[in-house]
């Protein structure tokens, strides 16, 4: 997302199968500057990237059916064999023109460990957008060890959250058929769940069509592992007729269409997000995929074209602004929209979602007058917390310490006594760790991708993101219940016009009641006003992936329009 600083407002700063990379969000600052300087803004570009990696990396491949038993060793066990090097140029449709934004490696090699061996497999997406001024980078790498019968034993994934920054999962899997998943930091995180043997990895993928012999008329369904998601994905495959195909250079071909569809994510509170399908069009004789296209609500259509490493690693064009597609646009400016009692938005979407499914609705939104894909939100201002506190017993996971919330830091820990000093009660400490952060933070563009808490409190870099985990974490500190909410915050301007960004900020638990405070705005009456919308939030707790960002692809994807009717 965009971040402007307040000298110059036009600066700008978030798998399925690696098609999900960061949701792209917001972050809206306002200074004590003179009027035509008060708003800095920097819109948080990870969520939409870290969901478009997600999404391009893991795009749906060819697998088995799923079994949910263990898949005996065959007798005779096959060779062992390297698959061939793969490079894919990677295309998108701008303005009628296709442009190429990166490429896709795919190597592998046999490994040797004791007295096994077994095929290690590595895709590698580099991708390269824009957002307004700035460019950002979607870079993963995926490696994948697999035996001779196709057996999965370790998924490995690096995911650059910022250019010294980067995300690594181990995922081990044991004889017992138990999948441990470590990742590397300060907090020590380690989750071990029952692993489905009839996963394939990523050259189960690779040879699918090949194993299969498939043909016209074939209906498949396959199963992988997501590291990103941490979950698996279950992938429906419908092999059509031979379909001719115009290549690069004017070449017509004929090859085997074939489409992928996975099957709805389901996401906490009853909520789903059905990803994109993909389409592949394949060598009728070798059966090896040569183009592959897949429409992302975020970037486009996407086009993966199988070529030399000359062509894949060639210069990019004119990249997309990913902020231009990002943005949602409202028809007039609505300058005192943060200072209002209260806000009725009209949202209409596209798609199967339900509203329920599209926002959140607690105690500052509701949901009014639904007309097939047309709804209002009513949000209202909540100021301050309720004088008396409930008797309820607070959720642990708002309160202890995870892996991007990393409340246990030592640093996070000096930085929350020096906010609060000697004050007591909960709310003006949240009050005070609010102002403090956003005092203490320097807005950066680019430089982070959902850092946790503790890198936060260290480098006092970052976007909106940034911001909100490093809240989220001084709150805990302090013994605040304190979780993040995503969603969409009122700017006036945005790309030049007024409109909504997509942004992160923090909720604090006070007298039973979720305050929304957000360290990238100074306001003066407490907590947030109507002008935030909240898509959904979360405490992070046992999360290392980015699971709670997916929500708003899933409004992303359902292409709302939005306007503002009422008070």
């Amino acid at each position: 997302m965009p971040k402007k600083n307040a000298a110059d407002q036009s600066q700008t700063s978030s798998h399925l199968q690696s098609v999900l990379s960061k949701i792209f969000l917001s972050d809206i600052m306002e200074g004590s500057l003179p009027a035509h300087q008060m708003r800095k803004i920097f819109l948080m570009r990870q969520h939409v990237r870290i969901l478009l990696t997600l999404l391009l990396i893991s795009s749906p491949a060819m697998g088995d059916t799923p079994v949910l038993k263990v898949t005996p060793e065959p007798k005779v066990t096959p060779e062992l064999k390297p698959l061939d090097e793969v490079w894919e140029a990677a295309y998108v449709d701008v303005g009628g023109v296709s442009t190429k934004i990166g490429h896709i490696h795919l190597t592998s090699k046999i490994v040797e460990a004791g007295d096994k061996k077994f095929l290690r497999t590595t895709k590698e997406l580099r991708f390269v957008v824009n957002r307004g001024a700035n460019q950002a980078e979607m870079k993963s790498d995926v490696t994948c060890d697999e035996n001779a019968a196709g057996l999965v034993s370790g998924i490995n994934a690096k995911i650059w959250l910022g250019k010294e920054n980067v995300l690594e999962l181990k995922c081990n899997v044991t004889p017992e058929n138990i999948i441990s998943i470590q990742a590397a930091g300060q907090f020590n995180f380690n989750r071990q769940f029952k692993w489905d043997p009839a996963c394939i990895g990523l050259a189960g993928e690779q040879t699918f069509l090949k194993n299969k012999k498939a043909k016209p008329g074939d209906n498949l369904t396959y199963r992988y592992f997501e590291p990103q998601v941490t979950n698996y994905v279950t992938v429906h495959v419908v092999v059509k007729d031979l379909d001719e195909v115009v290549l690069p250079g004017g070449l017509k071909r004929k090859l085997l269409k074939v489409i992928a569809t996975p099957d709805p994510l389901k996401l906490e509170g009853d909520r789903k997000l059905q990803l994109p399908p993909a389409t592949f069009w394949a060598d009728p004789i070798s059966l090896e995929t040569v183009k592959t296209q897949m429409d992302i609500t975020e970037l486009g259509i996407v086009t993966l074209l199988r070529t030399s490493k000359l062509a894949a690693l060639a210069s990019n064009g004119q990249m997309p602004d990913l902020m231009k597609r990002q943005s949602i646009y409202l028809k007039t400016n609505v300058p005192d929209i943060h200072d209002r009692e209260s806000v009725t938005y009209r949202i209409t979407f596209a798609g199967d979602a339900l509203p329920k499914e599209l926002v959140s609705t607690d105690n500052r939104q509701s949901i009014k007058n639904i007309e097939g894909k047309t709804f209002d939100l009513v949000v209202t201002a909540r100021h301050t917390p309720p004088s008396v506190k409930p008797e309820d017993k607070v959720d642990e996971q708002f309160l202890k310490s995870n892996y991007f919330i990393n409340c246990d830091d030592a640093t996070v820990q000096e930085l929350a006594k020096r906010a609060t000093g000697l004050t007591t009660d909960p709310w003006q400490q949240a009050k005070k760790i609010e102002s403090f952060v956003r005092g203490f933070m320097k807005p950066v563009d680019y430089s982070e991708a959902m850092a946790p808490a503790d890198h936060v409190a260290k480098t006092a870099q970052g976007d909106c993101t940034e911001y909100a985990m490093l809240t989220a974490a001084m709150c805990r500190v302090k013994g605040i219940p304190s979780r993040t909410a995503i969603g969409l915050v009122y700017v006036d301007d945005l790309l030049g016009k007024p409109g909504l960004a997509f942004h992160m900020w923090t909720e604090v638990l006070i007298n039973g009641e979720w305050m929304g405070i957000d360290a990238t705005r100074p306001r003066p009456r407490g907590a947030i006003g109507p002008g935030h919308i909240k898509i959904t939030d979360h405490s992070w707790s046992k999360v290392i992936s980015f699971t709670p960002l997916l929500p708003v692809k899933g409004f992303i994807m359902a292409n709302p329009t939005i306007e503002v009717v009422g008070k």
